[in-house]
This record gives C-alpha cells, sequence and structure tokens, in this order.
C-alpha cells in the first residue's frame, strides 16, 4: 500500500503491517509500535539522503513488519558509495540513543519517557550491524570483501557469512529454549529469514530485472517510457549489467573496450534474453558479438 513519496522514493506498507498496527492497538501496543515505525523511516530515510548524494536512485522505501528496506534501483551492488550508504542508517539510531541519553542526564524527570526511544534505537542500531545481507553490516561486510577477494569471491564469501549469521541466530534461539524452557519463535523466524536472504542474493539482481521489465512494458503501454544510456567496458559479465537496469527506465548499454572506442550496444531485453538462455557468466563483449 503506497502511502507517499518523500525525497522522490514511494513510501509502501506492507499489508502485513496494517493488521500488525491493529493488533498492537488492541492489546495496548499501538503507540510502542507507531514509534518503532517511525525510527524506521527515519533510518530509510537516512539511506535514501546518502544514495542521492552519490547520485543513486531510490525507487521505493518499503516499511515491513519486521524492518523496512530503501530499494535502490537494480540491485544496488555497484553503487558508488554503497558502504556510506549502509552505515548511515545504523550511525543515525546511536545518534538517536545518545541524544535520549543526554536528554534523560540533563532532565531526569523526563527520563522514565526517553527509555523507549533510547531502546528501539539501539536495539536498532546494532541489529542493522549484524553481517548479513540485506542487513546494513552484510552490505558493508560486502564491500569490504569485495575489495579484498576478486572475481566474485568477495559477494559469495560474504553470502556465506550471512547465512552463518543467520545459523547462529537460531543456534541462540535453540540454547535459550533449553536453559529458559521457553522457545522465542522471533528468533528462528529471524535465523531462518536471514539464511534464506542470503542465499537468493546471488540471484537478487537477475529477478529484479525481469520483474521490471513487466512493469516497464506496462508503463510503455500507457505512453512513453524514459530510456538511459550506460557506458560499459565489454568485459562486464552480464549479471554484473543487469545489476545496473532501472526501476523505471529502458536501460541500453554503450559497450566499449579499455580504450573507449564504442563497439556496439547492448539493450536490455537482449542482456535478459541472454540470462533466460543461462548465458549470465559471459561478458557484454561476448553477448555484442552473438548479436552481430
Amino acid at each position: 500500500m503506497r502511502l507517499c513519496t518523500l525525497m522522490g522514493a514511494d513510501v509502501t506498507l506492507a499489508p502485513a503491517m496494517v493488521l500488525l498496527l491493529a493488533i498492537g492497538v488492541l492489546i495496548g501496543e499501538g503507540p510502542r509500535l507507531v514509534l518503532t515505525f517511525f525510527f524506521v523511516l527515519c533510518h530509510e530515510l537516512c539511506h535514501t539522503a546518502a544514495a542521492r548524494y552519490y547520485s543513486a536512485d531510490v525507487g521505493e522505501i518499503a516499511l515491513m513488519p519486521f524492518g523496512g528496506v530503501a530499494r535502490l534501483t537494480g540491485s544496488g551492488e555497484l553503487t558508488k558509495g554503497e558502504w556510506v550508504i549502509a552505515i548511515v542508517g545504523p550511525l543515525f539510531n546511536f545518534i538517536m540513543a545518545g541524544l535520549c541519553m543526554g536528554l534523560a542526564a540533563a532532565l531526569p524527570d523526563y527520563a522514565p519517557h526517553l527509555k523507549l526511544p533510547f531502546t528501539i534505537n539501539m536495539t536498532m542500531g546494532l541489529f542493522n550491524l549484524l553481517p548479513a545481507y540485506p542487513l546494513d553490516g552484510g552490505r558493508v561486510l560486502r564491500c569490504v570483501l569485495r575489495r579484498l577477494l576478486k572475481n566474485g569471491r568477495g559477494e559469495r564469501a560474504a553470502r556465506y557469512i550471512g547465512m552463518g549469521t543467520g545459523a547462529a541466530v537460531m543456534a541462540y534461539g535453540i540454547l535459550t529454549a533449553a536453559q529458559l524452557c521457553a522457545v522465542n519463535p522471533m528468533l528462528f523466524f529471524v535465523g531462518g529469514h536471514m539464511i534464506h536472504l542470503a542465499n537468493r542474493e546471488g540471484n537478487g539482481a537477475m529477478l529484479s530485472a525481469f520483474t521490471g521489465m513487466e512493469q516497464k512494458r506496462r508503463t510503455l503501454r500507457r505512453g512513453v517510457l524514459e530510456q538511459r544510456v550506460l557506458t560499459a567496458q565489454s568485459r562486464m559479465p552480464i549479471k554484473k549489467a543487469a545489476g545496473l537496469l532501472h526501476k523505471r527506465r529502458f536501460t541500453a548499454f554503450c559497450v566499449v573496450d579499455d580504450t573507449l572506442t564504442p563497439l556496439g550496444t547492448v539493450y536490455e531485453e537482449a542482456l535478459l534474453g541472454a540470462i533466460l538462455a543461462g548465458n549470465s557468466h559471459k561478458t557484454l563483449g561476448e553477448l555484442l558479438r552473438n548479436q552481430q
């Protein structure tokens, strides 16, 4: 459900969120939930502001029962300053938590009212630093490993660490259940969700590309579809290029060699056709030669 547009991004509310808020109101937790998702929205707006600074487009800010996500166009994997975009979210939460502590010390009478926003922000900040994609800590880890390990090994290592983090969360759930004789289903859900997201991350850009193409076709049937042209080296893998496709604009790649001499143009549909044919590991140069 679309709520509004902030900083050029559509703010949407998952249907389950409406149900969660309704249940929260019925059990007297409405104010706590509203405050939590206010800080979630602020967290995601910080990501959006940083993305705009680095000339990246955020198409949607999705608010869901277990948090939010600022969705960059394409996969977001190749965005300049990705680690900065990721880290500003938790940084905002830690600043808010510190502000609450400072106000509580300066105004002791208001300290009880500041406990909840302090807890919310500290929990959000720490949780988002877990090294599991798509959490901010996982994105930062992926940036670091991508620099240290070449040829896609950094992404794979980050994916395995994310799956290990999810398994550790589930193991912690088992340990606490054994010690306290009480099961916390949230730990199992969160851990399992981390494993699922880390496992599917490798194909995320391609899945996003296919779902975006259908939306573009609908837009074109209603009128005009914007186009953008990117310049890419011939050795760029097709899978990597898929991560650069825009959610709402048709993309064409001007393929060049190392001397910036144009070799030809690869259009979005040809790119997706190569992926369907199982050639996502090939390069734009190879795709261009096949077209000719």
